[in-house]
């Protein structure tokens, strides 16, 4: 689901099964693509982003409990043979963060990108969660946005000038901030702090249910994902569509 480029080693990490049930997995392996290391982490129902930190890496996934139907986000630490330092289950106020997809590096802290359901009314919000990369508390936490219904997609990506940006698809009903399409990809720019720089919308295509990402070349940022059918929007790092 994820793979960085670190400066001794490349990191992969994913799924595997073990007696038929999921769990979180990564590897680690040198330029040449010699396996270094391989594990599994109980407790852990998939990994889904990786980024590199002083003295390892940290993983975005999912909890692994009894009931697959109530998914709980977590953050984790890896030292540089992949064994585990801390982990972190993830919380915005009192609330669960129901998944956490992707994090990126940024000084003191890791940046996560994470998704949120509360209910009666059913708001889903995606939050970007600061953690302190030595120890693994939560720091802070900021909304970017509600709406109704939204994809399980929050995605995030380190751009060039420190500032950070976040894409997620299949925006639905009533949203925030106000002016957002109501059937939308969303996307919006921070800085490290957890301010909100800018946002935007995309209203083609309008539903993205089955997975979103994010890319950066030259200035560019590139999403791409699947709504009824692949699609890709190139933008500038103004979020000026292409």
């Amino acid at each position: 689901h994820g793979v960085v480029e670190g400066k001794e080693q490349h990191v992969a990490v994913g799924t595997t099964l073990v007696n038929g049930a999921q769990h979180g997995w990564a590897c680690g392996f040198d330029k040449q693509g010699n396996l270094i290391w391989n594990h599994t982490y109980n407790g852990t129902r998939k990994l889904s982003g990786v980024t590199e930190v002083p003295g390892g890496f940290v993983f975005a996934g999912t909890f692994n409990d009894a009931d697959a139907f109530d998914p709980k986000g977590l953050v984790l630490k890896v030292d540089t043979s992949g064994q585990l330092l801390w982990k972190t289950v993830t919380f915005s106020g009192s609330l669960q963060v129901k998944e956490v997809r992707s994090v990126v590096h940024a000084g003191d802290v890791v940046l996560a990108g994470g998704l949120q359901v509360s209910f009666f009314p059913t708001t889903t919000r995606i939050l970007q969660i600061a953690l302190d990369t030595h120890s693994g508390s939560i720091v802070w936490t900021q909304e970017l946005f509600a709406c109704e219904q939204m994809s399980y997609d929050p995605h995030i990506t380190s751009l060039q000038d420190g500032t950070f940006f976040y894409g997620s698809g299949g925006a639905g009903g009533n949203c925030s901030p106000p002016g957002q399409f109501k059937s939308a990809a969303l996307a919006a720019i921070t800085d490290s702090t957890g301010a909100v720089l800018q946002t935007g919308s995309f209203s083609e295509p309008t539903s993205i249910y089955f997975g979103s990402s994010t890319v950066t070349t030259q200035n560019k940022l590139v999403m791409v994902g699947t709504a009824p059918k692949p699609w890709v929007i190139n933008l500038s790092t103004q979020m000026d569509e292409t």
